[in-house]
C-alpha cells in the first residue's frame, strides 16, 4: 500500500466533512422551504410578512428536457433536427429550449414533436425581502 501523506488525509477528510455538512444543510433548506410553502398555501397568501421584512413563495411547473447523457436525449435531438431547428442553434441548450417551449415561441410542428419528450417539473422558489429600516 502506498504511503499516505497525513496532510492529504486531513484535506480529504475535511472535504468529505464539508460535503456531508452541505448535504445535511441542503436537506434542512428543502424542509424549511416545504414548511414555508405549506404555510403559504394554508393561509392562501404568496407574500408572508415577518419581523425583518417579507417572504414571497412562488410555485410553478416548468418544462424540462433530457440533459446530456440522460435517457431520451437522442430522441430529443432527433426531434429538434427533424423540426429544422438544429442548424439554428450554436449549442444545444435544453434550458433555453424548454423556455421557448413554455413560452410558445417554437413552431407548432416542432412543439408537437417535443411534447412527448417534455416533462413537467415543479419549481418552488422562496424570495426573502428584508426591509432596510
Amino acid at each position: 500500500m502506498a504511503q499516505i501523506d497525513p496532510q492529504v488525509q486531513t484535506l480529504v477528510d475535511d472535504y468529505i466533512d464539508c460535503l456531508q455538512s452541505k448535504a445535511a444543510a441542503d436537506e434542512a433548506v428543502q424542509a424549511a422551504k416545504q414548511k414555508l410553502l405549506d404555510y403559504s398555501q394554508s393561509v392562501k397568501k404568496k407574500t408572508i410578512f415577518y419581523s425583518a421584512g417579507s417572504v414571497t413563495v412562488s410555485v410553478k411547473n416548468r418544462t424540462v428536457f433530457p440533459r446530456l447523457n440522460q435517457p431520451g436525449r437522442k430522441e430529443l435531438e432527433q426531434a429538434v433536427k427533424a423540426g429544422g431547428w438544429w442548424d439554428k442553434t450554436l449549442s444545444f441548450d435544453v434550458i433555453k429550449l424548454a423556455d421557448a417551449y413554455d413560452n410558445r415561441r417554437l413552431p407548432a410542428d416542432l412543439a408537437g414533436r417535443l411534447k412527448p419528450l417534455a416533462k413537467s417539473e415543479r419549481q418552488v422558489r422562496i424570495f426573502v425581502n428584508e426591509s432596510t429600516s
